[in-house]
């Protein structure tokens, strides 16, 4: 009897763990969002480094921009001969979060699927990545191949 009423004791003291859980994203589905879409995008590779300034994102309950940071790019944009088109850019990371989980700038070699807003890039960064994605070379092989039309990357 004492052991049931132990086991309803901690049942009932127990917290509920928080946890966001994000399904892993694919070269293919973030081609594919980003070619259904009706803004224009770009795919570069390379490093992001945030400027001076930039504030962390402030998490919000619902997922709209939290914070617009700022960051450069260096790297490559693509083309269909590769990502041979070196650039050293200015990106706007617009930053979402869901609750207290928030985007931000992207660590490391990335793959990354720009939005082109005039003369701007943009990079749409929540708490779940749909596109900075890790630049292994697999998946740079990839997005070239979607960005050639030899795999099939639409829309999700």
């Amino acid at each position: 009897m004492r052991t049931i009423l132990a086991a309803l004791m901690a049942a009932t003291l127990a917290q509920p763990a928080a946890a966001l859980s994000c399904l892993q994203p694919s070269v293919a589905s973030s081609f594919g969002h980003a070619q259904e879409s009706p803004l224009t995008y770009v795919l570069a590779t390379g490093r992001m480094t945030p400027l001076p300034g930039t504030a962390r994102p402030v998490p919000r309950e619902s997922l709209q921009v939290s914070s617009v940071q700022r960051a450069r790019l260096d790297g490559h944009l693509a083309s269909l001969s590769g990502f041979d088109r070196p650039i050293s850019v200015p990106v706007q990371v617009e930053t979402y979060c869901a609750g207290p989980w928030c985007g931000g700038v992207p660590e490391g070699e990335v793959l990354l699927f720009l939005e082109k807003r005039g003369d701007t890039y943009v990079l749409l960064e929540g708490p779940c990545p749909q596109f900075a994605l890790t630049a292994t070379p697999e998946a740079l092989d990839e997005a070239l191949a979607c960005l050639r039309g030899e795999e099939d990357c639409g829309a999700p």
